[in-house]
């Protein structure tokens, strides 16, 4: 077979994109690392699926009165060095876990970009991005997919095309790309994505079942005709409402904002900024408690802060001057070398004499963002500040002057800030807790790095954080990278980034093996520089961490066989990056591991395969030929936009051994269990598709991209436990969405690829657990097994019915009835029935006020409880048994805080509610409401308003002629810390005392103030 070799040396690293030889590009899908590692956490749902190692150090926790903790927590992901990313708010790989962000993976052109026609993919131009365009007239997802003639779709080369309201003109001001961004959100413990839909309604998809509404109305559009300059136009608002009524709020104004200057204005004065994130800056809890999150002012930033002049030479910054660090801190430039060549010839034979045209365009890239800085986040009974300074390192630096444009961009100069320290403080603004931040700064004195050294909570020790040797560390733009952007040591300066490759006649191709064509091959030891290797805890106790490289025993790529459409390949060999091998746990008292914890990735135990799955294998180098003319590219970077937020390497099982314990093995759905689909439909954009051939190559050039089925991987498809001699001692399995209907919720997705047009859909159903069936064994081949199937409502998408299946064919059923209110997008659930081989056991139900009950203000709150076991004597109303009733809420503050609660015997407590309406004052029981405000001499509504400065007029009570009969009981508390005191109904008190320095509990003194319990904590050294 004809092979041809291919050799170049280019000035290449991570992006690619296409443009005019020696200008400058900015890249607008870049997005800082605290994003990015942000979205890929939530996105995670096992990190033994990928192999990397995932820390979490709780930092604070706040209760939310009714609704879960407020928290954060520095996090840590350890995938690998990439020399490309930056060390963030708290040093490599740490990122911030609070709060909430919405990013997104823009597709073709943005969807909030209104005007300017753009090319995407090669050939087709649209005026609008896809949210745009919906807003005025919306399709069919069959129709779309299917190229239904009867309104846009006359002929195959309107198909190309999504109108409005016209099918004549490619540039209708009403014409739209139907190529959705996909948004990412992680908040309050929800994550998914979300999209929009050929309909024009949101898709989303959340990764547990929860019901949300995704409301755009306040999207702003990016007009083209109406410019800001390098500043998005606002609000760019959007707001998410979860099915407990709680409304999420994010971006807004420039300030909560992260975004990107897609070019330079003066080159290109239709350039818009694009958003990459959407930072939540504002919780409305359905109980009327709000959590504000406070981003710094931005507004020293002018529309031309990002000019092109201004960045290569810094005039709109003149002398460092005025109000520069004002402005400096909120920008970030990343830079990046390029090379996407296009070659074509006519008449002649590759590499031949005939006549040739094209491009090549090795190119200085740059992302030039705009951050969003978190100055506090402001309860309604504390505040979080967060304190931030330079960091010690200037990240662009470079180490071969000769470099173009060397530090040429005054941003070049610019030094990120991080975040030194977190304090606590109560509405008095005084500092409850407050937690210290340390770096360390690796890798020699001109491209060091900077990695957290240490968290330290006021008053007690630290945790301490230490890593493996960097050595010297390479320049952020090296082109010593393997094909996943991670560390392989080869030459910073002059390293081939689209290596030498053997091209077959039919289009596939392979490596020689000389130096070039390995100049992209990974490389553990230097993977491995700057990871994780020690944490030690407050406690003395520390943990050790050991990595290994990555293996794969299958491979997705694009083969002539299968016409270059991806499919899996067993082919045996190792990616970038690192995966953990071994956590070694100790108690700090001796040198005795007192826990071990192996990872094992093979496909099946006794055996040295791997179980790996590379998802992402580059192909550098296409050519396809069109009658007498052949095209070819070459790209620098080929993975995809993505490569920094989804795996590369995903492992079918993993085994984790403990020492003395015995083993647990997990399999997890993957691609090779759960595949994307292919069902494409193509047409052709061009003369240039007639007689592509290799036509599956031709195909590829923008991505040849199949239905993704990915909601369905990461998840466990059964895990088995083991003892000590291998016996199997336990076995859970579970199944998931199994629906063959499932693939009938989609939205058809339209990109051109070369001289073809892909039409392919985007999935939007859900993939919860439908299944789970343990078996525990007490004996070889002996076991008790029990199933659960759940069913989900497709509407709210809450469980309906939980089945449960004994070994003895015992069945067990709850079944679940919802209260569902879509405008306020509240799913409540209202009944629940449990039945035993179809006997009724027992019935609950939940009976809700509405928006014109005064009493739970207006809200739907509980009112009722009612259950009853069965079988019983009740009455029946309606054909329904006459439920028993157990508890009604009366009355209802402000704040949904019940304030009084009966009983069925009809005895009454009453609640009163201070500090912010956070914290119970009194518990008055055999009490109403209006006979404790009777009491006090107040009306009802003055009583509603009553607070912790009232505790003497309450602790009163306990004397007062009408409140003989009620038992009283009040309480008192430091603000975020804990109880003060407790004051029983025969007045007498319990006094809890605090350490001043830490808050932790050091005395509880009796009515007389003396001592009776003494708590010590004591910490190593």
């Amino acid at each position: 077979m004809k092979k041809i070799i291919l050799s170049f040396v280019m000035i290449t690293s991570l992006a690619y994109g296409q443009g005019t030889p020696g200008r400058t590009f900015f890249d607008s899908q870049i997005k800082t690392p605290g994003v990015t590692d942000f979205v890929k956490y939530g996105n995670l749902s096992s990190t033994s699926y990928t192999g990397e190692l995932r820390l979490t150090i709780p930092i604070v926790s706040i209760p939310i009165p009714g609704q879960n903790n407020f928290n954060i927590s520095a996090d840590h992901i350890a995938s690998g060095f990439r020399p490309s990313k930056r060390n963030g708010l708290i040093g490599q790989n740490w990122f911030l876990n609070m709060g909430g962000a919405i990013t997104r993976e823009i597709n073709g052109m943005a969807d909030d970009q209104k005007g300017s026609p753009q090319q995407n993919g090669g050939t087709a131009h649209y005026t609008n991005g896809t949210i745009v365009g919906v807003a005025t007239k919306t399709h069919n997802a069959a129709n779309v997919y299917n190229g239904v003639a009867g309104t846009s779709y006359t002929s195959a080369y309107m198909e190309q095309y999504l109108y409005a309201n016209s099918t004549s003109n490619m540039s209708d001001p009403q014409n739209y790309e139907s190529d959705p961004d996909i948004f990412s959100f992680n908040f309050n413990g929800i994550s998914g994505k979300f999209y929009m839909g050929n309909d024009g309604q949101v898709k989303t998809i959340t990764n547990e079942p929860e019901k949300l509404s995704v409301d755009l109305s306040q999207f702003a559009f990016q007009e083209i005709v109406n410019p800001t300059g390098c500043l998005p136009k606002v609000p760019s608002r959007i707001i998410i409402t979860d099915s407990k009524g709680n409304k999420y709020y994010f971006g807004g104004e420039t300030k909560n904002l992260e975004y990107t200057v897609n070019a330079p204005i003066t080159q290109n004065p239709n350039a818009r900024p694009v958003i990459n994130a959407w930072y939540l800056y504002k919780i409305e809890y359905y109980t009327g408690y709000v959590l504000n999150f406070n981003y710094r002012d931005d507004s020293a930033l002018t529309t031309s802060f990002a000019d092109d002049d201004f960045v290569r030479h810094g005039d709109y910054y003149p002398a460092y001057s005025g109000n520069l660090p004002n402005k400096r801190d909120f920008l970030v430039l990343s830079e990046f070398y390029s090379d996407e060549r296009s070659l074509y010839e006519v008449n002649g034979s590759f590499p031949g004499t005939g006549q040739t045209g094209g491009y090549s365009a090795a190119s200085l890239r740059m992302s030039l963002q705009k951050i969003a800085i978190l100055d506090n986040i402001e309860g309604e009974d504390f505040k979080i500040v967060f304190n931030y300074s330079r960091q010690n390192h200037k990240f662009n630096t470079r180490d071969n002057p000769s470099l173009p444009s060397s530090n040429g961009s005054f941003f070049n100069d610019f030094i990120d800030i991080k975040l030194d320290e977190i304090s606590v403080r109560n509405k008095s603004n005084v500092v409850v807790k407050n937690f210290l931040f340390d770096y360390d700064y690796f890798g020699g004195s001109l491209h060091s790095r900077m990695f957290l050294k240490s968290i330290k909570e006021s008053g007690k020790p630290p945790h301490l954080f230490e890593y493996y040797p960097t050595g010297t560390l390479p320049q952020p733009i090296t082109f010593g990278i393997d094909h996943w952007g991670f560390w392989n040591g080869k030459a910073a300066n002059s390293n081939p980034m689209i290596p030498n490759v053997n091209l077959q006649a039919n289009g596939d191709f392979s490596y020689p093996g000389d130096s070039n064509s390995t100049s992209r091959n990974p490389s553990f030891t230097y993977a491995l520089k700057g990871q994780i290797s020690k944490i030690t805890y407050p406690t003395g106790g520390y943990s050790t961490f050991e990595y290994e490289e990555h293996s794969y025993g299958k491979r997705l790529e694009c083969r002539s066989v299968n016409d270059f459409v991806p499919q899996l390949y067993d082919v045996n060999d190792i990616a970038g990056g690192v995966r953990i091998k071994t956590i070694s746990d100790f108690d700090g008292i001796s040198s005795q591991n007192i826990n071990i914890k192996n990872y094992t990735y093979v496909s099946s135990v006794g055996t040295a395969g791997s179980s790996g799955v590379l998802l992402k294998w580059p192909r550098y180098v296409s050519t396809w030929t069109s009658g007498n003319t052949r095209f070819s590219y070459l790209r620098s970077n080929p993975i995809g936009k993505n490569i920094m937020e989804t795996p590369h390497i995903t492992y079918s099982e993993v085994i984790e051994t403990t020492p003395g314990n015995g083993s647990t093995r997990t399999r997890f759905t993957d691609f090779v269990s759960n595949p994307d689909i292919n069902s494409s439909r193509f047409i052709n954009a061009n003369s240039w598709a007639n007689g592509a051939t290799p036509s599956g190559l031709a195909k590829n050039y923008a991505g040849y991209y199949l239905n993704d089925a990915s909601i369905e991987r990461g998840k466990p498809l059964w895990i088995k436990q083991y003892d000590n001699s291998n016996n199997l001692k336990q076995e859970i399995s579970f199944e998931y969405n199994q629906s063959a209907n499932r693939f009938n919720d989609y939205t058809a997705r339209i990109h051109t690829t070369g001289p073809f047009i892909q039409f392919n859909k985007i999935y939007s159903y859900q993939d919860y657990v439908s299944k789970k069936t343990t078996k525990t064994f007490f004996q070889p081949n002996a076991s008790i097994d029990i199933v659960e199937q759940m069913q989900y409502d497709p509407a709210h998408n809450h469980l309906i019915s939980t089945t449960y299946t004994a070994s003895e064919s015992d069945i067990v059923e709850n079944q679940y009835t919802y209260l569902t209110i879509p405008t306020e997008n509240l799913v409540l659930k209202s009944r629940q029935k449990t039945l035993r081989n179809g006997v009724k056991l027992s019935e609950e139900e939940i009976q809700y006020g509405n928006s014109s009950n005064a009493a739970t203000g207006f809200k739907y709150l509980p009112i009722k409880i009612l259950s009853s076991k069965f079988p019983n004597s009740n009455p029946t109303s309606g054909g329904q048994t006459v439920l028993d009733l157990k508890f009604s809420f009366d009355k209802y503050d402000a704040k949904s805080n019940p304030v009084q609660v009966s009983e069925n015997n009809g005895k009454s407590t009453v609640y009163l509610w201070g500090y912010n309406k956070t914290k119970i004052i009194a518990k008055i029981e055999n009490a109403t409401f209006p006979q404790v405000a009777s009491a006090l001499g107040i009306s009802e509504t003055q009583l509603l308003s009553y607070d912790e400065s009232q505790s003497v007029s309450i602790n009163a009570l306990r004397q007062h002629i009408n409140m003989q009969n009620s038992m009283i009981t009040t309480y008192s508390y430091v603000p975020l810390v804990g109880l003060a005191s407790i004051r029983d109904p025969k007045g007498t008190a319990s006094t809890f005392i605090y350490d001043r320095i830490n808050y932790t509990l050091r005395y509880v003194l009796d009515n007389d103030r003396n001592i009776i319990n003494e708590y010590i904590h004591h910490y190593k050294n």
